[in-house]
């Protein structure tokens, strides 16, 4: 839990001051670096949600329902995406595991 906060408030730190200093100095090859780099990270968190329980997903979303206004349209549709994935999975995985007992 102390993780998930300690992230928040990064986030909520880091990300306004780095569009801000992009957008400033006008370093529009950065700001696609900044956006690459988004996506790297999407892709780590797919390849972690196989092991997400369900609240920790619900904690995921609550925390990008927090962090949205510092988000693009882009991002926030795929963080979106990755939640109903998780879920999905998760739910999925679940009935199949209550169906054998």
């Amino acid at each position: 839990m102390k993780r998930a906060f300690t992230s928040i408030i990064i986030g909520f730190i880091l990300a306004p001051i780095i569009k801000y200093i992009l957008n400033y100095y006008d370093l529009a090859n950065f700001i696609i670096l900044f956006y690459v780099l988004s996506f790297i990270g999407i892709y780590f968190i797919f390849k972690k949600m196989k092991y997400w329980s369900i609240w920790y997903s619900l904690g995921w979303i609550f925390g990008i329902i927090l962090l949205y206004r510092l988000l693009e349209n882009w991002e926030l549709f795929l963080y979106i995406i990755v939640f109903i994935i998780a879920i999905g999975y998760n739910l999925r995985f679940k009935i199949k595991r209550s169906l054998r007992i």
